[in-house]
């Protein structure tokens, strides 16, 4: 989020990740160049546990990861801390050459367990929605107001509050400036904020009523993804779910904790 485009930065390795009980080794790092990210010390991806099932219950503020589900043709699961490195054979590969099929306790299986794979609904996953994926951005479908088309809406706990893009809330109520309001993300503070007269989004089975709801001109974030990101899904909701998120297979489950305003 801001107006003053890419922060900059570099990559490093530390030696060890510590979070709860788990500790990962050698992990890269961004680095940015400044005095603090958002005011904190630093972020933490959800993404970088995506080959655990990560559950983020904010109602109760507890994070847990557990082993998602085994695939039927997969023999191990890898339990690391993923990264920007972790994909095979470190980007390259040379289209003209042959594979021969691995042996099944040969390095190469090892890589061919991994997959890539098609989703994989396991039994008990049967009741989550679909989520889409770009890069680290998880992506909702969201109906807003009588809309019959789904619009693209950004998982973001990083977001103080709830945000329709300005195409988005054009579309749906009226939009006037408040100058009042002040955004601001690791690239500055967003030059205009506008404020949605009101607005009903439905998304993961769960819907919810909104008014008076921030509306900011997402444009650079769309581009930034490669497709129309209508708007956010940010932490005046998301305070009030457990949320559980399969990476590996694009599916999200968001339970509500709160009171009656927003209802499954």
């Amino acid at each position: 989020m801001g107006d003053k485009g890419e922060a900059k930065g570099y990559v490093a390795l530390v030696p060890s990740i510590k979070v709860g009980g788990l500790e990962f080794q050698d992990c890269p790092v961004e680095v940015i160049d400044r005095r603090s990210v958002v005011d904190e010390d630093g972020l933490i991806g959800a993404d970088v546990f995506e080959k655990f099932l990560v559950e983020l219950d904010f109602a109760h503020q507890k994070l847990r990861l557990s082993e998602l589900p085994k695939r039927p043709e997969q023999s191990t699961q890898d339990l690391s801390l993923s990264s920007q490195e972790d994909e095979p054979n470190g980007g390259d590969h040379d289209p003209s050459a042959t594979q021969e099929k691995p042996d099944s306790s040969s390095p190469a299986a090892k890589v061919a367990d991994k997959g890539p794979f098609d989703r994989y609904v396991a039994p008990e996953m049967t009741n989550y929605s679909q989520v889409i994926r770009f890069g680290h951005m998880l992506l909702i479908p969201t109906w807003v107001n009588d809309d019959k088309t789904a619009k693209f809406f950004l998982i973001d706990s990083g977001a103080f509050t709830t945000a329709l893009s300005l195409n988005a809330a054009k579309a749906a109520t009226r939009v006037h400036d408040d100058p009042r309001l002040r955004v601001r993300g690791i690239s500055g503070e967003a030059k205009k904020v506008y404020i949605a007269d009101k607005a009903t989004l439905r998304f993961a089975r769960l819907l919810q009523p909104t008014q008076d709801v921030t509306a900011l001109d997402l444009k650079h974030v769309s581009d930034n993804v490669g497709t129309e990101v209508s708007g956010m899904i940010g932490f005046t909701t998301l305070r009030f779910l457990d949320i559980k998120i399969d990476y590996r297979d694009g599916l999200i489950l968001m339970e509500y904790q709160g009171p009656k305003w927003l209802v499954q």
